[in-house]
């Protein structure tokens, strides 16, 4: 649970810090505290007191562990000889990597969304808990840089909008200056517009496709029971050409051949079938993949504002151009687009001027 709070917190828009914080505060064990009480034999460069406390780096590994989604990762390091034990870092191409191994903690929608959020910007308000609503999610459209929060104060009156780092800067860029409150408002009219959309082709849709999926598992099915029967069929012709050899009616040389290509041709039927299995494991993943989107649809469908963990959730970026033209990119996956294109609509995009 200490460790989907974390993914939860990410997404909420809680910084890296105020988790360790909240963690140390609530008394909850730092892992390397919790593998002495385990009593695992455990040394680190990171500790610094008696006591190991939870800290950004801490909970920064935890949250771009890919074990929480069930994936194991093997032989990141290795030694260059059995005669020393100095051990090297191998590139990730020499990785082992098997998914799906360990019943995952984190979904890896949600998994994705928190590593694409912590290669952003991850700072924290001054003086506050939380993140900004699209802080890491807003960039310049032209040259692609974060855009920067600013705040000003005339006369009293104090403004806040978003203007290109990249100009801020270093001016190798132009201003793409806009209000917050304007972006926000943009963003959120977006993604009700868009949860709509999908909604409605999900439902036109749903039924046919929910037909098609159930037509194909039962004709994958039906094709494992007909190599099932072609198995025991070849089986019992091992069985009869063993009896025939043992009773004399065929030679020894006859029965190892008849015996060779009965066994042949089962093991064809026993490879179909380890075939058909994982396309259906692989149908069944997809439809899980697109129901859990679906979801998430369906979770914020009377959206009034974003929150942060609705903004990080379904938009992917929102990029800023000249004269105040704004375009919003949504977190989609292949069933979304799908669900798009359904609609005659190829475009992932929501652009509109101001």
């Amino acid at each position: 649970h200490v460790v989907q709070d974390i993914f939860s917190w990410i997404l909420e828009g809680v910084s890296l810090g105020n988790i360790a914080r909240k963690l140390n505060a609530l008394g909850v064990k730092s892992p390397m505290e919790y593998k002495k009480e385990l009593g695992i034999d455990y040394k680190t460069s990171f500790k610094k007191n008696d006591v190991a406390e939870w800290s950004d780096n801490a909970v920064r590994r935890i949250a771009t562990n890919p074990i929480y989604i069930g994936t194991l990762i093997q032989g990141k390091v290795s030694t260059p000889s059995y005669k020393l034990k100095t051990k090297v870092a191998l590139p990730k191409e020499k990785w082992t990597v098997v998914e799906d191994v360990i019943e995952p903690l984190i979904t890896k929608r949600d998994f994705r969304i928190v590593q694409r959020l912590l290669n952003t910007d991850m700072r924290t308000a001054p003086g506050q808990n939380g993140i900004y609503l699209l802080s890491g999610l807003a960039f310049c459209g032209d040259c692609g840089a974060l855009m920067a929060r600013k705040c000003s104060t005339v006369n009293g009156k104090k403004y806040v909008y978003y203007m290109c780092s990249n100009y801020k800067k270093y001016k190798t860029c132009t201003p793409h200056r806009i209000k917050e409150e304007i972006l926000e408002k943009v963003a959120a009219e977006v993604v009700r517009e868009r949860i709509a959309q999908l909604l409605k082709a999900d439902e036109l849709c749903s039924d046919m496709n929910g037909t098609a999926y159930r037509i194909d598992i039962r004709n994958m099915q039906e094709h494992i029971k007909a190599n099932e029967t072609e198995i025991e069929k070849y089986n019992g012709f091992i069985i009869k050409a063993y009896t025939d050899f043992k009773e004399g009616m065929i030679d020894k040389k006859d029965y190892l051949f008849f015996k060779a290509n009965f066994e042949k041709k089962k093991n064809e039927a026993e490879t179909a079938i380890q075939r058909i299995n994982d396309e259906i494991n692989a149908l069944t993943q997809n439809d899980k993949q697109n129901t859990e989107w679906i979801e998430t649809l369906r979770k914020h469908r009377n959206i009034e504002t974003l929150n942060r963990t609705a903004a990080v959730t379904l938009i992917k970026a929102v990029k800023v151009y000249e004269k105040m033209c704004v375009e919003v990119i949504l977190d989609c996956d292949d069933d979304f687009r799908k669900a798009v294109e359904s609609q005659d609509d190829s475009s992932l995009l929501e652009r509109r001027a101001l």
